[in-house]
């Protein structure tokens, strides 16, 4: 029987408006930097700089967020594997033959799910976007895997999806093995 892991629709939407309000931010101070020059910063040109940037980098991350707005199924987990499609850098399917361990990480306040697998680079070179490649290559120096799973926006614990994910993995593994 399959697991199917659903977005959690109201965090998923606090996200988009978190982040449309920093790109609305970011506008402002590009835009109007004369109206925000204070006793700290007079320099225009450095509340325009911050604003370029602050509209640059929250729009890139919007635009590569938008498909997941949209899906309401966010991990579908299988005898034969996972199908990841929980965050902007999720790769698709992973079968379980390439799984070599399964546990939970912290980063910052944010819990996530990672997953080892035996050759990371054959799951980075498939994407065919180089910017979500390049992404997943910096995932999988810092942290050690190109498949995380964060748990902000998915409707379900940390605790609970890695005993799901672990308890399909060892299903895996004893079938295999008889």
């Amino acid at each position: 029987m399959d697991i199917t892991v659903f977005f959690n629709t109201k965090r998923k939407w606090i996200l988009a408006i978190g982040q449309l309000i920093f790109i609305a931010i970011g506008g402002y101070l590009f835009f109007y930097p004369e109206l925000l020059s204070s006793v700290l910063v007079r320099n225009e040109t450095i509340i325009r700089t911050i604003g370029a940037f602050s509209l640059i980098y929250f729009s890139f991350i919007f635009l590569l967020s938008i498909k997941i707005y949209f899906r309401k199924v966010a991990l579908i987990v299988s005898r034969k594997g996972l199908i990841d499609s929980s965050n902007s850098l999720s790769v698709g399917f992973i079968p379980w033959s390439s799984v070599v361990d399964i546990c939970q990480i912290h980063e910052g306040s944010v819990a996530m799910v990672k997953i080892d697998i035996t050759n990371s680079e054959l799951i980075i070179d498939r994407e065919k976007n180089f910017i979500k490649r390049l992404l997943l290559r910096r995932q999988n120096k810092k942290l050690g895997s190109p498949i995380v799973i964060p748990m902000i926006a998915l409707n379900t614990y940390v605790d609970t999806l890695e005993r799901q994910l672990t308890e399909k993995w060892e299903q895996y593994k004893l079938a295999s093995e008889s």
